[in-house]
């Protein structure tokens, strides 16, 4: 999975001009498809936080079924009650602020949030304004992981771009891991292909 040294060159000057961030050949890992990236991603996190009963991943709702491990527990942003389901800095705040109002009694302390963008399975993007002011509450809380899914970032009909985050928040590059995915870029769902981002 650590991949060959010219394909790993290669990925990372690409996704140094993708995100218009420095992104090293270190920082990436190819992965059996976002399957497999989620679950690196989980146990990496469940090593990382082991010695809490379980921890909490923010993930708006309804989320990709993958979500779901049996070492964390997810924690809601009920998009489904916010204008054209959209996640809002409002909700995602008061989501975080609950999170850790229910860690005081079971110790399950919020400690990732996970963001599809392209949501799966809404469909919707967030725009980059949207984005600036989700940036702007992760910075008030830095013990947070961001893990953003960009599975779906070239399945997109409605814009020409999707924005990311590592664009518009560059200075929390390293709370960012980010899973991105060859086989729906390049309709190669068979070749289980994807990477990440960190």
């Amino acid at each position: 999975p650590s991949g060959d040294t010219n394909a790993l060159e290669l990925m990372s000057q690409a996704m140094t001009k993708w995100y218009k961030c420095e992104v090293m050949p270190h920082n990436i890992l190819f992965t059996v498809g976002g399957a497999g990236a989620l679950r690196i991603i989980f146990e990496t996190f469940n090593k990382r936080f082991k010695d809490l009963p379980h921890y909490r991943v923010i993930s708006p709702f309804p989320h990709y079924t993958l979500y779901s491990d049996n070492r964390h527990l997810l924690h809601p942003v009920d998009v489904m009650n916010t204008p054209g389901y959209r996640l809002t800095g409002t909700a995602l705040r008061k989501s975080i602020d609950d999170a850790y109002e229910l860690s005081k009694n079971d110790g399950n302390e919020p400690k990732v949030f996970l963001l599809s963008n392209p949501s799966n399975p809404l469909g919707t993007i967030i725009s980059k304004i949207e984005l600036e002011e989700i940036a702007s509450v992760l910075r008030d809380y830095p013990d947070i992981n961001i893990v953003i899914d960009e599975a779906y970032t070239e399945m997109t009909w409605a814009s020409s771009s999707v924005p990311s985050i590592l664009e518009v928040a560059p200075d929390l590059k390293d709370r960012i891991t980010i899973l991105r995915s060859a086989t729906k870029a390049h309709s190669a769902a068979g070749e289980r292909m994807a990477m990440l981002i960190n």
